[in-house]
């Protein structure tokens, strides 16, 4: 038993790793596409 909630436990931080990571490449992209953004209208091709 004690075995089968380690299990559960180990997973449930699996999750929430990949919940965070997910988060922060989503976060990292808009903040990308912002800067992006602002040095394409700052110097028009």
């Amino acid at each position: 038993m004690e075995e089968y909630v380690d299990k559960i436990n180990s997973f449930g931080l699996d999750l929430s790793i990949v919940r965070t990571s997910n988060f922060v490449i989503h976060d990292l992209r808009r903040l990308f596409l912002q800067l992006h953004l602002k040095y394409r209208s700052k110097f028009p091709p």
